[in-house]
Formats: C-alpha cells, structure tokens, sequence
C-alpha cells in the first residue's frame, strides 16, 4: 500500500514539475494592418527572444489561429483553429533572438469576418508538445 501511494506522489510530482523545465520564451507578434477575407494571412513579423541562459530553443512546430465576431453580436463569436503548423527549424541561442518574416496563419481568411476586427493568436510548441511562448495581435479583415 505504501509503496502504491510512493509510486503515485512520485508521478504527480514530476507531472507537476515537468513545465517547469520546458524553455521559456518571449514572443512579439506584428499584424499586418489588414487583411482580405478570402486570402491567405501572414504576419509581417515574429520577434522571439530566448530567456534561458543555458540552453538553446529549437523552434520548429506552432500553433495558430484567429478568432472574430460576425453580425455585431457578442454571442456570434467564431474560432479558426488552432491550427497546427510546421515551420522551417530555427535554433534560437541562449539570451539571443531570432526574427521570422511572413509566418503564415490561416489560408483563407473567412468571409464571415470581413469588416470586422480578429484577434490572431500564435503559441509555439516544443518537441515534447509543451507551450513555450506565445502572443496575440489584432487585424482587420476588410
């Protein structure tokens, strides 16, 4: 019975401690001012800074989406994503930063939000499926 209850205190703690050993990042997303509904959605700029000063990040899986109102009604809400992407793999070094041009988001951007302001959400992804950093930024979607 004991060593049943050693077993389980040892797999809630190291689930407990697990994301504290997972890279820390900070993100900075750039929208574009505008969009079209109907076409594809790039940001214009993705600026990651490493915090840890050991070790180095990888980055190369993230996850993204945007999210919008339709017909002025609070209620009317509409989720795209998130969408799992790839990316080309970008190592980022210990208290360094890396800078992505034209991160692609979603293709296309939904008719349902034109006229309307979206929220795009961006958070990056480690090798063991852990969230590592992520941001939010605005676009309207003409």
């Amino acid at each position: 019975m004991i060593k049943k209850l050693g077993i389980l205190f040892l797999g809630i703690l190291v689930f407990c401690i697990s994301p504290a050993f997972a890279a820390d990042i900070n993100v900075k997303l750039y929208c574009p001012n505008s969009v079209n509904a109907g076409s594809a959605l790039y940001l214009t700029k993705v600026v990651i800074y490493n915090n840890d000063w050991e070790s180095g990040v990888t980055l190369n899986r993230y996850a993204a989406g945007i999210v919008g109102n339709y017909n002025n009604v609070l209620n009317a809400g509409r989720v795209y994503g998130p969408y799992a992407k790839t990316m080309t793999s970008r190592t980022i070094l210990p208290e360094s930063s890396v800078t992505i041009t034209n991160l692609p988001i979603v293709s296309p951007v939904s008719t349902d939000l034109k006229g309307k302001m979206a929220l795009v959400v961006v958070e990056f992804i480690n090798g063991a499926g852990q969230s590592i950093g992520g941001d939010t930024c605005l676009v309207n979607v003409q």
